[in-house]
């Protein structure tokens, strides 16, 4: 089996958030990716819709979901909830030594 690809999030701690008309609560996040193969980060901005989800400031690698749509169109998602915060990982390597 392959790896699994990643991409480094970084959220910015940019948050929009407030409650719908509908009385949901929500959060739109600021955030830069940087995917394989791009020179440069790209800006995103991220819907939340559990308040208990909301990523911290800071960077997370983060898994990514490739999705084949009616034969046709590849999606690539990123699956948030995988996310891992970088210096989680950084900790674990030096335990792990």
């Amino acid at each position: 089996m392959a790896a699994s690809l990643t991409a480094r999030v970084h959220f910015t701690g940019e948050n929009k958030q407030g409650t719908s008309k509908a009385g949901n609560f929500y959060c739109m996040q600021k955030a830069y990716v940087q995917l394989p193969g791009i020179p440069f980060p790209q800006a995103i901005t991220l819907y939340e819709g559990d308040a208990s989800k909301v990523k911290q400031a800071g960077q997370y690698d983060v898994p990514l979901v490739f999705e084949i749509k009616e034969g046709r169109d590849v999606t690539v998602t990123l699956d948030l909830g995988g996310a891992v915060p970088v210096q989680a990982q950084a900790a674990a390597a030096r335990q792990s030594a």
